[in-house]
């Protein structure tokens, strides 16, 4: 078990690490051009993701809606920065338990995705996940898993059975479709003479 706390607290150790990595590039890229930036924004979203997995999600909405406010404004909402700045913020939003709200970003986001990129472009079809994630999430595996293997069919064509994200579609689905049911034990039938 000491080795599961030291593994632990070594990944605490390089996510803070990380923080203050990302805190110095986002400073740096203030100075360089501003906060309102399109590169100082990415940085602020890899300091948010780092920040996620600090489980400081306030801290992680707070700044990814921000850089998402200020896009959508400044570059407008179909904009390729500001579709990665939404589709980040309803990530998010879905990982911290926001759901209803996830569902409705992802909702506004996929005709978006499609109209700039395609029905079958990667950051398409990641929306399309995380909003059957939060169909899963909500309660509704139904509209899920549909979704999902038709993702999952059209990774395996463009990436290949190994690939992470073609593995990650069918973590994905495996989770939707839950533990497999036990059978049922057989009930041997005497033949009625």
């Amino acid at each position: 078990m000491a080795w599961a706390r030291e593994g632990a607290q070594a990944r605490e150790g390089e996510l803070a690490a990380a923080e203050h990595t990302w805190q110095l590039v986002v400073d740096v890229r203030s100075h360089l051009w501003d906060a309102g930036h399109v590169e100082t924004q990415g940085a602020m979203l890899g300091w948010a993701a780092v920040l996620a997995d600090l489980h400081r999600e306030p801290e992680a909405l707070a700044l990814v809606r921000a850089v998402t406010g200020e896009r959508a404004q400044d570059l407008g909402p179909d904009h390729p920065a500001t579709l990665e700045a939404t589709a980040a913020l309803a990530s998010l939003l879905s990982a911290s338990g926001e759901q209803a709200e996830a569902e409705r970003m992802y909702d506004d986001l996929l005709p978006r995705l499609v109209k700039r990129f395609g029905r079958d472009d990667g950051r398409t079809l990641d929306a399309r996940v995380g909003l059957a994630r939060v169909h899963h999430r909500l309660g509704r595996p139904g509209d899920a898993e549909p979704v999902l293997r038709e993702v999952l069919a059209k990774r395996r064509l463009r990436l290949g059975d190994d690939h992470p994200d073609t593995l990650a579609v069918q973590t994905e689905l495996d989770s939707v479709r839950g533990p497999a049911p036990e059978k049922p034990a057989r009930r041997r039938w005497r033949r009625r003479r």
